[in-house]
């Protein structure tokens, strides 16, 4: 076994879920780069990946080397810092030995391998076999009558809004119900405290990670989303347009 998959295992047996974020366009990446990434999660079974473009931030060793190679990138404005545009996974101010076209695609190849439906489900189902159940559940953060009664309202909006949006009107959705029955079964047998703190714990998170996906691939805004937390959703900082695809980046003078 890898020595690096082995040491993330540890740390699964002891109940913590690995969440991992994946960097591309290092000098040292090679075409094989996002192969060898989607392998490796997959063997982790990591069930959430942030994935990113390397970016170099000013007054950075990383900023001063692309800058002395001439290989910081400037917008339409001239800003070779973008402090903002950054933070979207398709976007860079470093010119990539791989080329920034080719690094960019090898990202996308590895997100539409890693947040298929099937596969984002298997790494959770191996989580709620190996990982959840060795997890610490207190209980509810409740202090009185009155906030036990908005708990268990909001506990049940929650389950109607996935089995519907999900279980019902999510074209994986059979990937959802097998998940489901997974989770009973592991109840019945003791190897979870329970079904509902789980799946709903979880099952929205699947719900997000396949619907950026598609996004990020299509490049579109999505649609209105029924687990959208905030003003922007859970991965906002993630997507990606075509005012952020890197073609509108020209190297520093």
């Amino acid at each position: 076994m890898d020595p690096l998959v082995e040491s993330l295992r540890a740390l699964e047996a002891h109940g913590l879920e690995v969440i991992m974020g994946m960097i591309f366009g290092f000098d040292s990446d090679t075409a094989a780069s996002g192969r060898s990434m989607v392998e490796f999660i997959g063997a982790v079974n990591a069930p959430i990946i942030y994935f990113n473009l390397l970016a170099a931030l000013p007054k950075t060793p990383l900023w001063d080397r692309m800058s002395k190679e001439g290989r910081l990138l400037e917008d339409e404005a001239g800003d070779s810092r973008q402090s903002e545009g950054l933070l979207s996974c398709l976007t860079s101010n470093i010119q990539f030995k791989l080329g920034n076209a080719r690094v960019e695609q090898m990202l996308r190849d590895t997100v539409r391998a890693v947040y298929t439906p099937a596969e984002v489900y298997r790494r959770f189902r191996w989580n709620a076999e190996h990982v959840y159940g060795k997890q610490l559940q207190g209980l509810p953060p409740a202090r009185n009558g009155k906030e036990r009664i908005f708990l268990l309202k909001f506990t049940l909006g929650t389950l109607v809004r996935v089995l519907w949006a999900i279980g019902c009107k999510a074209p994986y959705r059979r990937h959802f119900w097998r998940y489901l029955g997974m989770l009973l079964r592991l109840r019945a047998q003791g190897k979870i405290a329970g079904v509902l703190e789980v799946l709903l714990r979880t099952a929205p998170n699947a719900h997000h990670l396949i619907e950026w996906q598609r996004t990020l691939l299509a490049d579109s805004v999505p649609r209105e989303d029924p687990f959208r937390f905030g003003e922007h959703g859970l991965f906002a900082a993630g997507r990606s347009g075509p005012e952020q695809d890197g073609s509108n980046l020209r190297p520093a003078s």
